[in-house]
């Protein structure tokens, strides 16, 4: 299974600091996949952020970490210098909010509440609809995913 930590978060949203780079760290040092927002420039820069392009990210960052990473790529210059400074990335991109996403590694990244398809799923914010780490765990082994990517991650790895 793939614990895969939202923008940072290992016990709940925190606006303040998701998506900055020693947030990630911290949830990458616990043993964590983070899944990040990742913009680009048409200059070949890569930035960090939610709704805009907000944190600089350090060269080397994205390589070192690459097998921890999964980039949801928020702009298309994203994915061109994404793919220029990593050799094997994990990306994602979608316009709207799409109930199935394939990133480029093969997986089903599902929108909240959207029925697993059978096939290598990733269950994105299971807080959303389901009432308790018990219940997401239940929900997971049941349809069999791969994969979950959660706000509360750290709770649901160790229920």
């Amino acid at each position: 299974m793939m614990y895969i930590s939202h923008r940072g978060n290992l016990t709940g949203p925190n606006p303040e600091r998701e998506n900055s780079i020693d947030y990630i760290q911290e949830a990458l040092n616990a043993g964590y996949h983070v899944e990040i927002d990742l913009w680009g420039s048409q200059e070949g820069r890569l930035f960090l952020g939610h709704d805009r392009p907000t944190y600089d990210i350090p060269e080397n960052f994205l390589k070192k970490n690459q097998r921890q990473l999964v980039c949801h790529c928020k702009n298309v210059d994203a994915i061109s210098n994404l793919l220029e400074d990593v050799p094997y990335p994990h990306w994602f991109w979608h316009r709207t909010d799409e109930d199935y996403v394939l990133t480029n590694q093969g997986f089903v990244w599902i929108y909240p509440g959207k029925t697993p398809p059978k096939a290598d799923t990733i269950v994105v914010l299971p807080e959303q609809f389901l009432q308790s780490t018990e219940d997401i765990c239940q929900y997971a082994d049941q349809h069999d995913v791969v994969g979950i990517c959660s706000d509360y991650i750290k709770p649901i790895r160790y229920k």
